[in-house]
């Protein structure tokens, strides 16, 4: 006998269906829309955020250290790099701070050739 559970004749129940396909309502799409918006504003506020950051680390560095040795400032420039990775890391902002990333690396790579 090659009968399957819930055929008709088999005396066996029929399975409930545990995953029911519910259609896509038109709240849901704007839902999800709205969601997308939300979540691409707060994307442009961070990267915006990490841009003043930068700017303003930078002036600050020129008004208050401008009798610095060159590479005093190369030092503190170095320092800030790596503070601003992870700043950007912190902020979610990966396509800033793979490049930075990269820039750190290089120059720690130089370094450990020359020494």
């Amino acid at each position: 006998m090659s009968s399957t559970a819930g055929s008709a004749g088999s005396g066996l129940p029929e399975p409930p269906d545990l995953f029911p396909v519910q259609p896509i309502l038109p709240i849901d799409q704007s839902a999800a829309a709205l969601e997308a918006a939300y979540q691409n504003e707060q994307d442009k506020r961070r990267e915006e955020r990490f841009f003043w950051i930068c700017v303003t680390s930078f002036f600050v560095d020129t008004t208050l250290f401008p009798g610095f040795a060159w590479h005093v400032n190369l030092m503190l420039f170095l320092f800030q790099i790596a503070l601003l990775l992870a700043l950007a890391k912190w902020l979610g902002l990966e396509n800033v701070a793979v490049p930075l990333e990269r820039l750190f690396n290089r120059y720690l790579a130089e370094n450990r050739k020359k020494t």
